[in-house]
């Protein structure tokens, strides 16, 4: 019998029992284990574990089945068991009361579902046939007949149930089929949004660009205007695009952080600084009420930072007409490895409802439609800012009354720099080579540094520069710009070319001194590219 419980529990049982009514009480009739069957009568009074005699008393006494997914998240039992289980005890019934044993199964956390209760249910329901059955045979000596029977008959309700389990995971399996389905298809979406950013970023730069180029030439006031109103425009459109292909990135999971030394207080009042001045004409108090230490460092990401700042405190200034705006910073734990911290933007804005509330952290999503129509905007700010926090593993929290304010808050713990670090420390000296220049390439082993000139030493007029750009306008404002600085340079239209020219100008004793190349490019990309350049056995 205890064979067919294991059997029937299929890979997920580590441990069950038999529990029978003997002379001296209850006892444990049979064990089976993964090592083999043990039929010998062993006193509940004598378990040494606690959990397991608490479970199948509770079972005896109220004639209950027991089915927890964790034994250690059930009040109704002790939780000193030094290890987690899942746990099935079935009361063994001949109609509704009369007790006749007890069935125990026991496992890893969540390795039983509701299937095995169904399937050992039935078990149950034959086993109590049984059990009675033999105590009656017994009497009449009629038990090896009536047994055979019986077996038989269970191990045909047994095949049954064990039909019924196997297209339940066949359903089981075509529903998780869709899921990932679902999965990719969402995957798939912000591929398209990632990619659709970018071709707008593209020629978006190259009006920027030019926009630029243009505004350092002579105009009259009236150009300059139009020029600069160009820029906003551009500016404007540039910040949506850049929201969807951040959104798009946090939503596939491929949103990259990075780790730096960086002054906490100096970070925030650094976008407070920059938005208080873009805002100037709105006369709107800004409050800095940061208490933090000013001279201590942690790691994290300035530029996400940044954007999450930017975006809550652009809010503030977009929906605020007068009043003030208060930037709160509070330590909440701090310890000699980590720093834990509060943040809140509170405003003096136009408020939104409760239950608006529920909507501003769902993406594309504002108050109301009228909004929108109001101050503009595409709804991805609060969102953004949701998912990088959460990347961050911190949490955040909004609170609003309608035309009285909105308190924007969150929290982050951030690790401690060591005391010789300094903030936004990207460079290293020679002697220490900057890890971030090492290429690992696809089969994870490191290329060693290649040799380097200092360009200290070549007058800026000397300096030739390489650069490698597909789009013909921004091969002109990246040349334009670089004339500007006072420096040489040569433009391709791929990485095949750019590469080819490099290895042309160093045969000529006349190389390049810096790359300026693209990522996404025909014939040959940016990382093709650089991976050439890296494996050439000419160093310059």
């Amino acid at each position: 019998m205890t064979q067919i419980i294991l059997e029937s529990a299929g890979a997920q049982a580590d441990i069950a029992c038999v529990v029978i009514e003997g002379d001296g009480g209850w006892n444990i009739a049979a064990i089976g284990t993964a090592d083999g069957i043990k039929a010998e009568a062993v006193s509940l009074a004598e378990l040494d574990d606690e959990n397991q005699k608490q479970v199948l008393l509770y079972t005896i006494r109220f004639k209950e089945t027991v089915f927890v997914h964790n034994v250690l998240h059930d009040d109704r039992f002790c939780n000193n068991s030094l290890t987690n289980k899942s746990v099935i005890s079935l009361p063994i019934l001949r109609g509704k009361s009369d007790l006749l044993g007890v069935l125990y199964l026991e496992g890893q956390p969540n390795s039983f579902s509701d299937r095995n209760v169904g399937v050992l249910q039935l078990f149950c329901n034959q086993v109590s046939i049984s059990i009675f059955n033999a105590l009656l045979f017994k009497k009449i000596h009629k038990v090896s007949a009536a047994n055979a029977s019986m077996i038989e008959s269970q191990k045909v309700a047994l095949a049954k149930a064990r039909d019924a389990e196997l297209k339940a995971k066949v359903a089981e399996a075509e529903a998780m089929k869709s899921v990932r389905e679902k999965e990719e298809a969402a995957k798939a979406k912000s591929m398209f949004l990632a990619n659709v950013s970018h071709e707008l970023r593209t020629p978006l730069n190259g009006v920027i660009g030019m926009s630029e180029l243009l505004k350092g030439t002579v105009l009259n006031s009236e150009q300059e205007n139009y020029i600069d109103s160009i820029k906003v425009c551009a500016d404007t459109l540039l910040t949506v695009i850049n929201d969807i292909l951040d959104f798009s990135k946090l939503e596939a999971g491929k949103l990259s952080l990075f780790s730096v030394p960086m002054n906490l207080k100096d970070t925030i009042m650094e976008v407070v600084r920059a938005l208080s001045l873009t805002n100037a004409k709105k006369g709107l108090q800004i409050i800095e009420d940061l208490d933090l230490d000013g001279e201590l460092l942690v790691m994290g990401d300035p530029v996400r930072i940044h954007q999450i700042f930017m975006n809550l405190l652009s809010n503030s200034f977009k929906f605020t007409a007068h009043g003030a705006i208060s930037i709160r910073a509070r330590t909440e734990a701090e310890d000699s490895k980590t720093l834990k911290v509060t943040c809140s933007v509170i405003d003096t804005g136009i408020g939104v409802t409760q239950e608006q509330v529920s909507r501003l952290f769902k993406p594309f999503s504002q108050a109301d439609s009228s909004t929108q129509r109001s101050y503009g905007g595409s709804g991805l700010g609060l969102s953004i800012c949701k998912a990088l926090i959460s990347v961050l593993n911190g949490k955040i929290w909004l609170e609003s009354q309608l035309g009285v304010g909105t308190t924007v808050s969150f929290t982050l713990t951030f690790a401690k720099a060591q005391k010789t670090a300094k903030a936004n420390e990207m460079t290293r000296p020679v002697s220490e080579p900057d890890p971030m220049a090492t290429w690992s390439s696809d089969d994870g082993s490191k290329s060693q540094l290649a040799s380097f000139i200092d360009l200290c030493h070549i007058p800026r007029d000397e300096l030739r520069i390489c650069i490698a750009e597909d789009n013909p306008i921004n091969q002109k404002i990246a040349v334009s710009f670089v004339t500007k600085l006072g420096f040489k340079s040569e433009a391709f239209s791929d990485g095949f070319q750019a590469v080819e020219a490099l290895r042309r100008r160093s045969a000529d004793k006349n190389p390049f001194h810096l790359v300026l190349m693209d990522v996404q490019m025909p014939v040959l990309d940016g990382y093709d590219a650089t991976r050439l350049i890296r494996k050439d056995t000419d160093p310059t």
